[in-house]
């Protein structure tokens, strides 16, 4: 019996990852779209190192590295912010967001194109391994859109790992491939069987520095409803990877529901906030950014749950995930969104979600909401469709009832 569900896992996981590649195929031989279109949108084969089989596609002959990498900062400069949008009217943002992420698939196909052109150059500065990195980062991004020739940019990341075996972008592009092979499996309603974890494991053992290290076996757990087999790689984790690690960060956050908790830190305006001064009271703490439209769309509905049970003791707190704090001030006084909002200074444009309570709890979606009881009990995440429901049953119990998840 496990032969045959291995052959029919092993037939069904060829099935899906099959597909992309097929969609691709069709994609850039039917689609109807003008060339230029389909360019804009990544459907185009990348430039590949190899200089055969850049010359058999039609890429012309690398330029100097000089020239190339001139080229690559001259692409880092036209950027945009997506953050810049937040402040317009609803349907010019909407487009601005829009545009914004196309803008940003395109530099990243560019930016794949050039970093193979400077390999094929012959070059071999000081600047490479962060190239190659960023490479590995943006082929991730075209793999994640199922509207394009996934089998090239795949194709792409195996190069990479041939002609630079040992290196940090190597080990990441074995990250990658890992890690979307897990999604595309349970993408397809299926389930990482149990004997492949220990592989999935040995992943993770050979990049433990990694700031993703975890993620591969929690993304694989994900859908799993054997409490054991969960168990048993949280204590894995727990016990090879770095207390830093996002893995193991996220498991202390899973083991903390439950148990008490207290959130300190410097509110937007500059006092300091304790949540142990609200012991009595239920706490829904939301996790946000301005640059986060899902964020933005959720507080509303945070705002409507606060002015109906205010008065019953609920409470709210944001974690500001953002370095633009005077925009997001001017946004939230605009809409009258007045609860205390814990800021983190330190916070940087390039890693806005890194605020020092999201990265100490592993938070990496957004919106992410939690709710604490009256005890300062860490009960269980938020769920925007059922908030106030939620938000009711917790005020429901009283100051001393036991407190479980």
């Amino acid at each position: 019996m496990k032969t045959i569900d291995a052959i029919r896992r092993s037939w069904l996981a060829l099935a899906v990852l099959a597909l992309p590649w097929a969609v691709a195929e069709r994609v850039r031989a039917d689609d109807p779209r003008p060339p230029e279109t389909l360019a804009f949108l990544g459907m185009t084969r990348p430039r590949p190192a190899d200089p055969a089989e850049r010359e058999r596609l039609g890429f012309p002959p690398p330029r100097s590295a000089a020239v190339v990498l001139a080229a690559i900062d001259a692409l880092e400069r036209q950027a945009l912010d997506p953050s810049a949008g937040a402040e317009l009217a609803e349907a010019e943002r909407a487009r601005y967001f829009e545009r914004a992420n196309l803008h940003d698939r395109e530099l990243s196909r560019r930016r794949i194109d050039l970093v193979s052109e400077l390999e094929e150059a012959g070059y071999a500065g000081n600047r490479l391994e962060a190239l190659l990195r960023d490479k590995v980062a943006d082929v991730r991004k075209i793999w994640s859109r199922y509207d394009r020739p996934v089998s090239a940019y795949a194709e792409l990341r195996h190069e990479l790992v041939r002609r630079y075996p040992d290196s940090r972008a190597a080990r990441q592009a074995r990250f990658d491939a890992k890690l979307e092979a897990i999604e595309f499996i349970l993408l397809a309603g299926m389930r990482v069987h149990p004997d492949d974890y220990p592989g999935i494991a040995a992943v993770e053992s050979a990049y433990p520095d990694h700031e993703e290290a975890g993620l591969l076996l929690i993304e694989a757990l994900s859908k799993s409803g054997d409490a054991e087999l969960k168990g048993r790689w949280f204590d894995w984790i727990a016990a090879n990877l770095p207390a830093k690690s996002l893995g193991a960060r996220y498991v202390a956050r899973e083991r903390g529901f439950g148990k008490p908790i207290r959130l300190q830190g410097e509110t937007l305006d500059g006092a300091k906030f304790d949540s142990d001064d609200w012991k009595g009271c239920v706490v829904l703490v939301d996790f946000w950014g301005l640059w986060c439209q899902p964020c933005r769309e959720a507080m509303p509905v945070v705002a409507d749950v606060l002015a109906r049970h205010e008065v019953e003791g609920l409470r709210v707190v944001g974690i500001l995930c953002d370095d633009r704090l005077d925009a997001a001030r001017a946004w939230l006084d605009e809409r009258k969104f007045s609860w205390p909002q814990l800021v983190d200074r330190a916070i940087t444009a390039d890693a806005r979600e890194r605020h020092r309570i999201a990265v100490q709890y592993a938070v990496g979606g957004f919106p992410t909401l939690w709710v604490i009881d009256r005890k300062g009990v860490l009960r269980e995440p938020g769920d925007v469709e059922k908030l106030g429901e939620q938000v009711r049953r917790f005020l429901a119990e009283p100051a001393g009832a036991q407190s479980g998840r």
